[in-house]
């Protein structure tokens, strides 16, 4: 019970597609209450941003926010490939 019931990105079967069926069925849900709650979602692609960041730069930063080990390897292999 450690991750969140809503975390779909690392339990089996289930990807971030069902994230987005699970906030537009709480929306469509929210809308159709006998006293509407309106709800808003922003939805931001930040891929791209790594392409624009200095990798060195960043890497010294998470190390220094004690980001280190094989959490540290897998990001510098991440932004390298």
């Amino acid at each position: 019970d450690i991750l969140y019931k809503h975390q779909f990105g690392f339990h089996p079967k289930h990807s971030t597609i069902h994230h987005i069926f699970h906030l537009l069925d709480y929306c469509a849900t929210s809308m159709s209450k006998s006293d509407p709650e309106f709800r808003l979602a922003v939805l931001c692609n930040i891929s791209k941003s790594f392409d624009v960041i200095n990798h060195e730069i960043l890497l010294k930063k998470v190390n220094n926010y004690g980001i280190c080990g094989i959490a540290h390897n897998w990001f510098e292999k991440y932004l390298s490939d």
